[in-house]
């Protein structure tokens, strides 16, 4: 999210999802954090974000979400059910 962009915590993020082989996506404030041709990249999550970033989202067991605000479009317009399956692991 744009915590983290806000934070400069780019190069720790990129170090983070490399050693430990995690698929990442961003929300529309936090893009640019870490390119988006990485191969780890999912793309933007958010209700007009990519397909591949919801689809890793809901085959996720564990959610990291950094710097993020989970404002209406990074929530699908405030779902309550959003996290109901999986995890979280908010570090603001």
């Amino acid at each position: 999210g744009f915590g983290a962009v806000k934070s400069g915590a780019g190069h720790e993020l990129k170090q983070l999802i490399e050693r430990y082989r995690i698929p990442f996506a961003t929300t529309l404030d936090g893009k640019g954090i870490i390119s988006e041709r990485h191969p780890l990249c999912a793309g933007v999550f958010c209700d007009s974000g990519h397909s591949a970033a919801w689809e890793a989202f809901l085959d996720a067991d564990l959610v990291l979400a950094v710097g993020n605000s989970f404002a209406q479009h990074a929530t699908f317009g405030f779902r309550d059910d959003l996290f109901a399956d999986r995890k979280l692991l908010h570090i603001n």
